[in-house]
């Protein structure tokens, strides 16, 4: 069940945690550090960050990460959509998780978070 941020903004599966962990290639490419794809202005992949990390927090979510992963576009009902890539640590006790996902973050005319797909 996703935890709602502020405006009601869902982490999407992807960023969500796992009840358990593997060792394998997609977590190893998970704790690289995020590589940013210029085209979404840095004011956006924060209000994005801000938003995934209040979603996050519930689920014991410690750290946010976010870097744009490209262009962002004006859509026709008035939104943005902005590629952001992100990672989320969770704290398991002594261990750590990390969940990262390219989110389409959609946000308002004023900048605030309406939804990250």
């Amino acid at each position: 069940m996703p935890t709602t941020g502020s405006l009601g903004v869902t982490l999407p599966p992807a960023l969500l945690p796992t009840d358990g962990g593997r060792n394998d290639e997609a977590a190893r490419r998970r704790s690289t550090a995020l590589r940013p794809v210029p085209g979404t202005p840095p004011t956006l992949v924060q209000a994005c960050r801000n938003a995934l990390a209040v979603a996050a927090a519930s689920y014991g979510g410690v750290q946010v990460e976010a870097v744009s992963a490209g262009e962002a576009q004006a859509l026709e009902d008035g939104t943005i959509s902005a590629p952001v890539a992100a990672r989320i640590t969770y704290a398991r006790g002594r261990l750590r998780q990390i969940r990262a996902a390219e989110v389409d973050c959609r946000l308002d005319g004023d900048g605030q978070v309406v939804a990250t797909l």
